[in-house]
């Protein structure tokens, strides 16, 4: 599993925008990072999943925006995974 969540994170990571890319279980524990994602965000991003799709636990889990100047980070759980994207400003 950990190579193929690996490859996973390479191809994602390889998308032009993309700054960086995170991985969590339900637990928050960091299951990789690439790129500025750091592991000890794996919590918050977790936490923010858990949080959003507590507001209207009848739809499915949302797709989560995050928004700066920095640029923007896209959160989304599925399962018992989340992942988390960084994108650059455009």
């Amino acid at each position: 599993m950990e190579r193929n969540l690996d490859k996973h994170l390479d191809d994602t990571f390889r998308v032009p925008g993309v700054a960086g890319v995170i991985c969590t279980d339900e637990h928050g524990l960091c299951l990789g990072a690439k790129g500025i994602a750091t592991r000890e965000s794996a919590g918050h991003i977790a936490n923010i999943a858990e949080s959003a799709a507590r507001l209207n636990p009848n739809m499915p889990n949302p797709v989560i925006s995050i928004e700066g100047e920095g640029g923007s980070i896209l959160i989304k759980k599925e399962d018992n995974i989340t992942m988390g994207i960084y994108k650059s400003p455009n």
